[in-house]
């Protein structure tokens, strides 16, 4: 039998490569460039208890072998779903993924949160970052910005291995309250880091900037926070929270823009 398939019967030839079912439609079909995937209405992250529920129980990873979430005990479940954040101190999701800049992938992140009230002051979606300066273990922090339109600020680092690039990039207009999904994709070529902003399945700003890759960091990705264990940002209180997703470009072979259209197709009017 040749090496391109593992079976013929009556004229129908499967490939020696099946592709595996996956847990979510964002995934690919063979899971390259999966880092996580964590949905808050779908049952497969909970396959051991009745309901969602914040504390002990992790959030489990929907993409095979990622590491699980962990939910603080402060944050509460609403009836339709979502984590909902309170005006607690020191408290964010916990999405525990593996660092970014490992390999100098090219990686996209997207977060699914429903946006109470316009802020008036910088409000965390998710990051991995100690301040918004470019220091050590900063890597980028996703938010709305003072004046309440969506913002990337991210930080890279060149070949050299030392010298930490920040920049920063906002949308053109305001957020509306409601729910949005809001992210960003970074590529490297030839030292120069092309970045982009989403927001509900379009891009919204893209610019480049010097960079090898993103700058290292020992934090988890943290969901309602700059980074995990902060211990600042309530101007989040009453913001919630369904779903995240990193991905590595490099290894899956797509582009930002298109995972976050996948995303966006899939789940958009699914979250309230």
């Amino acid at each position: 039998m040749a090496n391109s398939a593992i079976i013929n019967v009556d004229g129908i030839t499967l490939p020696n490569t099946i592709p595996q079912v996956q847990y979510d439609p964002v995934i690919s079909a063979t899971g390259a460039g999966a880092i996580g995937v964590w949905d808050a209405k779908n049952p497969k992250s909970w396959p051991s208890q009745a309901a969602p529920a914040s504390g002990a129980n992790s959030w489990l990873n929907l993409v095979r072998g990622g590491a699980s979430a962990t939910i603080p005990t402060t944050w509460t479940w609403q009836a339709q779903g979502g984590f909902v954040r309170p005006g607690v101190a020191a408290t964010s999701i916990d999405l525990g993924a593996p660092d970014l800049s490992t390999g100098s992938p090219g990686v996209v992140v997207s977060a699914w949160v429903k946006i109470p009230s316009v802020p008036t002051a910088l409000t965390p979606i998710a990051g991995r970052a100690q301040s918004t300066s470019a220091a050590v273990d900063n890597q980028f922090l996703l938010s709305i910005g003072a004046d309440g339109k969506p913002r990337l600020d991210i930080m890279m680092l060149d070949a050299d291995g030392a010298t930490i690039r920040y920049a920063t990039l906002s949308g053109p207009n305001v957020i509306t309250t409601g729910v949005h999904q809001i992210g960003f994709s970074v590529t490297f070529s030839a030292g120069t880091g092309s970045y982009a902003l989403y927001l509900d399945g379009a891009q919204i700003a893209a610019s480049t900037f010097p960079g090898a890759k993103l700058n290292p960091s020992t934090y988890s990705i943290a969901l309602g926070d700059r980074r995990v264990g902060n211990g600042g940002g309530s101007t989040t209180a009453g913001y919630v929270y369904y779903r995240a997703l990193p991905e590595n470009l490099t290894a899956s072979g797509r582009t930002g823009a298109q995972v976050v259209a996948a995303d966006w197709a899939a789940f958009n009017g699914k979250f309230s």
